[in-house]
């Protein structure tokens, strides 16, 4: 089960390979055709329906599939995720099956996605689509630099008292 929430954008791509669950994650594998996504590649979006489906059109001079894609930021809930525990705020990942997970093993590939609701074997999250190094680098604390000593012991406090003398 996939489950578009809000949604930016819904494109439709040629894909060759045999079968698909709707919910795993895409990426391009050639021009305007698409594949499952395995980590360290660029996810583009999530699939929206098994493939193949009953009515799929598939082209008799390409052996292509065409398969509509979510793309872009926006908010879903699957039950096609990687086993495990998910909580609020964990960042997910591709694995090598094309699902998502939360699994450390995957830190450091493109981040797909951060959760924000988990119930009943079913998880909700919004896409991001991005490598958050950022959030994974310490806080870095800024020194506080002392006042400077201006020349003449000149400064605003020193103006003042002078200019209410």
């Amino acid at each position: 089960m996939f489950e578009i929430l809000y949604n930016a954008l819904v494109c439709t791509y040629n894909f060759n390979e045999t079968s698909v669950s709707g919910g795993m994650i895409a990426t391009f594998t050639s021009n305007r055709t698409v594949g499952i996504c395995k980590p360290n590649q660029l996810p583009i979006g999530f699939f929206m329906e098994d493939y193949p489906t009953e009515n799929y059109y598939a082209s008799s001079v390409t052996n292509f599939s065409q398969v509509r894609i979510a793309i872009g930021i926006g908010e879903y809930r699957t039950d096609i995720h990687e086993e495990g525990f998910y909580n609020i705020n964990d960042l997910l990942y591709c694995n090598p099956e094309g699902k998502i997970t939360n699994n450390l093993l995957y830190k450091g590939n493109p981040i797909v996605g951060i959760v924000n609701y988990v119930e009943n074997n079913v998880i909700g999250f919004l896409s991001i689509f991005d490598n958050l190094e950022s959030i994974n680098k310490p806080v870095v604390k800024e020194k506080i630099k002392p006042p400077s000593r201006s020349k003449n012991k000149f400064n605003r406090y020193t103006a003042l008292m002078r200019r209410n003398k």
